[in-house]
């Protein structure tokens, strides 16, 4: 996972926030692509933060 985001304004707050995720398993790339977007969505840390800023999964990487 690789995380991007900064800081700007006074007092400092987050930009939004855009992650990419690299996976690796034996299921097929649809059903790990559909598992990465499931944890996206009930995830505690991604969704505590959009209370505050946007979270947003940008790429998923299939790994073989």
């Amino acid at each position: 996972m690789t995380v991007q985001s900064d800081y700007a304004g006074e007092p400092p707050v987050s930009t939004p926030i855009e992650y990419d995720v690299t996976v690796e398993g034996d299921a097929a790339e649809e059903a790990l692509r559909r598992l990465v977007q499931h944890v996206d969505e009930i995830a505690e840390i991604p969704n505590s933060l959009r209370w505050a800023t946007e979270v947003q999964l940008r790429t998923v990487e299939i790994r073989r």
